[in-house]
């Protein structure tokens, strides 16, 4: 479950197609799958002003960098790859501060 504001989104399933939101944020929001951290583990993406939230892939405690906490090391430099296209402006990790995807070192 995620929260946002006043609204309750749950995803179900382990795949894109599985997952479902609210009309009034599917097209406000993507759901992208990122596996690496875990198996079924999810960003969002804001396509309005481009934000991504990363969740646990990806941290910033000393420096922006995958996590160091990973269940599958390629799928989860699969998943950076991936979010790397969405070219998200500013990136909110699960720990730590903000900051721009160029900045992730591998």
């Amino acid at each position: 479950r995620f929260f946002m504001s006043n609204f309750i989104i749950t995803l179900d399933g382990t795949s894109e197609e599985n997952r479902i939101l609210p009309p009034e944020f599917s097209e406000k929001i993507k759901l992208i799958n990122i596996p690496g951290h875990s198996k079924g583990s999810i960003a969002l993406f804001t396509t309005d002003d481009e934000q991504l939230f990363c969740g646990d892939l990806l941290e910033n405690v000393k420096k922006p960098k995958l996590s160091d906490i990973m269940d599958d090391l390629p799928a989860a430099r699969q998943s950076l790859d991936c979010l790397r296209k969405l070219k998200p402006r500013i990136v909110y990790p699960g720990h730590g501060s903000p900051f721009e995807l160029n900045q992730v070192q591998e």
